[in-house]
């Protein structure tokens, strides 16, 4: 069922493929714009400050995808079909948590070194970046999705998911960040372990608490 529900959201998205266009090139124009105001203000440009413009940029961008998140699949009635099997809901929910990282974040994700070298930090390092930024977005994307379920039956729900998340999610972007404070690999092995278990921790607990806020929404 997972696999099946992945690639059914797979065919739909390459059927609007403008959406995640849309969140690629607002990643990339966010990014050129801080690295413009940091070229001439002189600002931003130690390493914590320049990875925190990307941490950012990830997180809004992100953000305009959740919104989409079991939207269609609240509105033409296939969550009512899938709670008919109650048993298989988590495993949807689950496989819909898998599927939304896959169209929103892993394209973000495979453009980051270009935002590696627009921001013109040090080009070694950005398969370090890439791995804390698959780590970070999996959170996100995780705190995200929960929150996109709780506001799933209110019809204006963009500004207050915004606002929802937000809280939720700044920690996360200090965590990641952490891992460039000082340069030095025991650092950023120490901070990618952390992340690691944050989202071990909370991804299940999110899943089934997605599961139970939606089934609760459904039936009424």
């Amino acid at each position: 069922m997972i696999l099946a529900t992945i690639i059914r959201d797979l065919k739909l998205t390459y059927n609007n493929i403008g959406q995640i266009l849309n969140n690629v090139i607002f990643f990339i124009i966010a990014s050129s714009i801080f690295a413009i105001i940091s070229a001439k203000t002189n600002i931003l440009n130690h390493l914590t400050g320049q990875v925190s413009i990307i941490w950012f940029c990830l997180l809004f961008s992100i953000i305009i995808g959740i919104n989409n998140f079991l939207k269609d699949d609240y509105e033409d009635g296939t969550l009512e079909q899938i709670l008919i099997k109650p048993n298989e809901f988590e495993i949807f929910i689950f496989a819909k948590f898998i599927s939304n990282w896959l169209i929103y974040c892993l394209p973000l994700i495979l453009f980051t070194p270009l935002i590696v070298l627009i921001l013109k930090i040090n080009f070694d390092l950005w398969l370090q970046i890439m791995l804390v930024a698959t780590i970070t977005t999996l959170i996100i994307n995780s705190i995200g999705c929960f929150c996109a379920s709780l506001m799933l039956a209110n019809n204006k729900n963009e500004s207050l998911l915004s606002i929802l998340i937000l809280p939720l999610i700044i920690p996360v972007i200090i965590f990641a960040n952490s891992a460039y404070i000082v340069k030095n690999d025991n650092n950023f092995l120490d901070s990618i372990i952390f992340l690691s278990l944050i989202f071990s921790f909370l991804a299940p607990i999110l899943v089934f608490a997605s599961s139970f806020a939606i089934k609760i929404i459904v039936k009424n």
